[in-house]
Parts: C-alpha cells; sequence; structure tokens
C-alpha cells in the first residue's frame, strides 16, 4: 500500500470536525481528497496547485480554472480570473445541482473550503446566489474557508440571497480578514435584519484598508406609511473609518439622528473623495440642504 501524503493526511484530519455530517472520520475525508486528485490530474490540473505565499503571479491555479470549474459548478461556485493580474474571484451563483448529481456535492464542497484556506490568489468573493451553502449542512464550511481567505480584498453579496443568520454570520466570518478593501451589498430588510446592519457596522468601524462601501439598496417597503428605523449604527460606524474613499449609500431610511452624523463624516472625513446618494424613498429627516452644505466643506470631495 502507498504511503498516505502527509498533506492531504493532515488536511483531513481537520475536516471532521468541521463538518461531521459530510465526513464521520478522516479517512472518508482523505478518500475524497484522493479522488479530487484524481478527478483534476486526469483532466491535466493538480489538486496541490502550488500558491506562493501570495505572489500571485508564481501561482499555478489560474492556469487551471476551466479543470477546477467543472468540479466546483456542481454546487454552483465558479472561478474567475481578476483584471489578468493573476488574483482570482469566487463567484457563487443559485445552486445548479440536480438529483443526477447530489451524490458529487460533498465532494465539490470539500475542494470549495481546501481552495479557500490553500490559496491566497482568491482575493475576491461575489455571492450572486447562495449555491449548496444556503443548505444548512453546508454553512459552517462555508463561514470557515471565509474566515481562512485571508488575502480576501473584495466582497460582494446580495441579502435576498441570504436569509438573516447566514448574512450575520458571512460578515463576522470576514471580521477577522485583515486586507479587506471593497464591500458592496444589498438588500437589507433593516426592520427585520437589524443584527445583519449591526455586524455590518462591525466591520465598517475596524477595517483600516475598506476604501469603497457600497450600500445599494435598503429595503423600505414596510415603512412607507410610518417611521424610518435608521441605519442601525451604520452612519456612527462610517466615522470610525478614515480610510473609505469612494461611498455608495441609500439614505431613504436614515433619521434625524443619522442625517446629522453623516453630514458630520461628508465634512470631517480626510479621504472621501466619491459619494453617490441613492434614494428611493424621500426621508422627512433628510435635509438636501445640509448634504450640499457637508459636501461643500467636505476636505477631499
Amino acid at each position: 500500500m502507498a504511503p498516505k501524503d502527509r498533506r492531504l493526511q493532515q488536511y483531513a484530519a481537520y475536516v471532521p470536525d468541521l463538518c461531521p455530517a459530510l465526513y464521520s472520520s478522516a479517512n472518508k475525508a482523505y478518500a475524497s481528497l484522493q479522488e479530487l486528485k484524481t478527478i483534476l490530474s486526469q483532466r491535466g490540473a493538480n489538486l496541490k496547485a502550488r500558491c506562493f505565499q501570495g505572489s500571485t503571479h508564481s501561482c499555478e491555479l489560474p492556469r487551471q480554472l476551466q479543470q477546477w470549474n467543472r468540479v466546483l459548478g456542481i454546487i454552483g461556485v465558479q472561478l474567475r480570473e481578476r483584471n489578468n493580474c493573476g488574483e482570482l474571484a469566487v463567484v457563487c451563483f443559485r445552486s445548479i445541482y440536480g438529483l443526477h448529481t447530489s451524490w458529487r456535492i460533498p465532494r465539490s464542497v470539500l475542494l470549495f473550503h481546501w481552495l479557500l484556506a490553500n490559496h491566497r490568489c482568491v482575493t475576491a468573493l461575489r455571492m450572486e446566489g447562495s449555491g449548496v451553502f444556503g443548505r444548512l449542512e453546508y454553512r459552517t464550511v462555508f463561514w470557515d474557508a471565509v474566515a481562512k481567505c485571508t488575502d480576501l480584498k473584495n466582497l460582494r453579496f446580495s441579502v435576498q440571497f441570504l436569509r438573516m443568520s447566514a448574512c450575520k454570520q458571512l460578515l463576522h466570518a470576514v471580521q477577522s480578514l485583515p486586507n479587506l478593501e471593497e464591500i458592496v451589498c444589498n438588500i437589507f430588510d433593516v426592520g427585520n435584519e437589524y443584527k445583519n446592519l449591526s455586524a455590518l457596522a462591525d466591520v465598517i468601524s475596524t477595517k483600516g484598508k475598506l476604501y469603497r462601501l457600497a450600500i445599494e439598496d435598503f429595503d423600505v417597503r414596510p415603512y412607507r406609511q410610518c417611521h424610518r428605523p435608521g441605519t442601525r449604527g451604520i452612519t456612527a460606524a462610517l466615522q470610525s473609518n478614515t480610510a473609505i474613499t469612494d461611498l455608495t449609500i441609500d439614505v431613504s431610511v436614515m433619521t434625524e439622528e443619522d442625517c446629522r452624523l453623516f453630514s458630520q463624516f461628508i465634512k470631517e472625513s480626510p479621504s472621501l473623495m466619491s459619494l453617490s446618494l441613492l434614494c428611493w424613498i424621500i426621508s422627512p429627516a433628510l435635509s438636501v440642504v445640509d448634504i450640499a452644505g457637508a459636501v461643500e466643506k467636505s476636505q477631499a470631495l
């Protein structure tokens, strides 16, 4: 019997604790890794494609995207190259698997985790859908993979594809990532998902490299005839971040306190150079005169 691959063996020992519902033992996880290694090898790719400590141009994976995407496509995930620079984006779509491929799902989920845990060339995550990760049994793998993607710079997601707890977990997963530069998100139901907004506020206030933030749509339909619930701490978080240069935000739900803090942020931010305001429903608390005055007094706009 051939000796076991030490690197795969060490990784396989971690998998049962991460997701016992998929892999009850390290031996089963190791067997799936060997299957993945064989499948990729038969297609001219390498499960252990080298990624040299973030030296993206030296990574072998960008030359193997087609082969990896055939396996990842089963769970609604695809790899794309970013700007021909050797960096990769992981894109999650609506799940596309069927009954004839369902038995392959755990193996593809394992490859997804392996990818994010081992490749620092992955610098973007785009949640255009939740793939299979909308299913409870696969979520833990997803959050753990994101938390291990330490070079992630760009995060795009839509809350309409994520349940409340799933969105909060996603934001908690990126909380520990040191290199996050861009967050683009919609749609927040501000009444029912205030915990998500609080989690987003925590991310905004602590990311010193975050230069672009876009919150494109607060879902205010339940509030057309009543109070505005406010941004739940987002405007206060903006004041804590001096790195943001490009801001797009929906101001439909802002309260008077939000507007005061927002105007203060515009005036005092040392780096804000681009500002786009979206407004689907006019908030009575929003004063165009106040915003215009803040823009006039801004330091960098």
